[in-house]
């Protein structure tokens, strides 16, 4: 057995509370179960089992940019 789902049960929990986990294709698939956050400069993010929606990290390692997020677009000045 290859370990893929679809010859016997294969486990895809990924320890995440806030996904949903199933198996599709053969391969583990993880879905977020909290909605798209409203904002699309934030982002889904699992904190102490919870989905929050929290700021984007637009940083793009340049320390002589100032980065931040505009209308979903990453904006570095």
């Amino acid at each position: 057995m290859n370990g893929a789902c679809e010859y016997g049960p294969k486990n895809c929990d990924d320890g995440n509370s806030c996904t949903d986990d199933s198996c599709s294709g053969g391969e583990c698939v993880h879905e977020w179960s909290c909605p798209p956050p409203p904002d699309p400069c934030q982002e889904r993010q699992c904190v102490d089992g919870a989905c929050e929606h929290g700021p984007k990290d637009c940083d793009d390692g340049n320390p002589f940019t100032d980065d931040s997020c505009d209308g979903g677009t990453w904006v570095h000045l």
